[in-house]
């Protein structure tokens, strides 16, 4: 709930302060996907708590909540740590650029891209990639974003219906970004739209 002196005291006294809920999740896990920046910072500072832990049900990080729920400065905080992969899963496959990409967070787009270590094109279990997720979802700036990234494919298929980022966005309707993927058409498969 954010209660920064609440938290304060807890540390204080002793609190674990990696527990887990009875859903699994740490402290650390619901401080980045509610935007909790202090409470973030507090508890990075413990030398118990696991920066780049994933919650059991989805098998999601601290930097994955972040980034789809558009906490750049918890993104930034979290990418400064040597023990969060920048890169990891779900179990569904998504990574944390996907997130971002998939919610349209541009900021968040940005600061990932900005990161060497990061993959600017991973597939999810279905095949689909950020680019995939932002044109079928009509995020205009993020598709932008990442055609500038030498590492990302325009013409990628997706597994379950072999859909590229052209087709999402044309079965979406969304005209703009069809106008920006076109301008790639020399890497994309017009047969898959």
């Amino acid at each position: 709930m954010g209660q920064v002196e609440i938290v304060k005291l807890l540390l204080k006294d002793g609190v674990n302060p990696d527990s887990k809920s009875a859903y699994g999740r740490t402290p650390l896990l619901y401080a980045a996907e509610k935007g909790y920046e202090t409470i973030l910072k507090l508890l990075l500072e413990k030398d118990e708590v696991d920066p780049d832990s994933k919650d059991p049900e989805y098998g999601r990080t601290s930097l994955s909540w972040a980034a789809a729920n558009g906490h750049e400065d918890i993104v930034q905080l979290l990418l400064n740590e040597t023990r969060v992969d920048p890169n990891s899963r779900s179990k569904n496959g998504l990574s944390p650029i996907t997130w971002a990409a998939r919610f349209g967070r541009e900021k968040v787009v940005r600061l990932l891209l900005m990161k060497e270590m990061v993959n600017p094109d991973p597939k999810c279990n279905c095949g689909r990639t950020p680019l995939s997720y932002a044109a079928g979802r009509g995020h205009d700036v993020v598709v932008r974003m990442l055609l500038k990234n030498h590492g990302v494919d325009p013409g990628s298929q997706d597994f379950e219906y072999g859909r590229t980022p052209l087709s999402w966005a044309a079965l979406n309707g969304h005209k703009t970004i069809v106008d920006i993927l076109l301008k790639h058409k020399h890497y994309i498969n017009l047969e898959a739209i």
